[in-house]
């Protein structure tokens, strides 16, 4: 018997949210997975989102879904340039 191709959406989930024990379970990280494949979500981007969706709920637990539904959110907000602080400061005394 041939052993399935590995599935690089779905380790990515399975690494950051463990693995799936019951099939409701299964169902909703497939569901998670499609919405993540038709976005084009490589590993490297759920990553980003995971860790987008901890700062922003903080200690609120969430799913694989909240990581498939902010994705687009997640990718665009960390793509911006982050103004330091030093920068902003300066910013507001020259501006007086």
């Amino acid at each position: 018997m041939t052993e399935r191709p590995r599935d690089e959406i779905w380790d990515a989930l399975e690494e950051r949210f463990g693995p799936v024990p019951s099939p409701s379970g299964r169902g909703l990280r497939n569901a998670a997975v499609r919405e993540l494949r038709e976005a084009n979500a490589t590993p490297e981007q759920i990553g980003i989102a995971f860790v987008w969706c901890q700062k922003s709920f903080g200690d609120t637990f969430f799913t694989e879904m909240a990581v498939a539904k902010y994705f687009g959110r997640a990718l665009f907000e960390w793509s911006k340039p982050v103004e330091s602080s030093l920068s902003v400061v300066r910013r507001m005394a020259e501006d007086g």
